[in-house]
């Protein structure tokens, strides 16, 4: 796993993609929260769609327990 951004990381295989230019693969994106331990995962979203959304949730204050895997 790679750090993309403050509590937000993606895998190995995302990384390669966004490398060769895929944005448009699909991946799994996953809240996770610290607090809880609690994950929910969204299937079906693009590499670029996913990393905006979790930049999002990310700077939003209600997600201030939460990390954001992509994977």
């Amino acid at each position: 796993m790679i750090t993309w951004m403050n509590r937000i990381t993606i895998s190995e295989e995302v990384a390669r993609n966004l490398s060769n230019g895929n944005e448009n693969a699909t991946c799994v994106f996953c809240f996770y929260n610290v607090k809880t331990g609690k994950e929910t995962e969204k299937k079906g979203f693009t590499i670029e769609r996913a990393i905006l959304l979790a930049e999002q949730r990310r700077e939003d204050g209600r997600y201030r327990n939460y990390e954001f895997i992509i994977y």
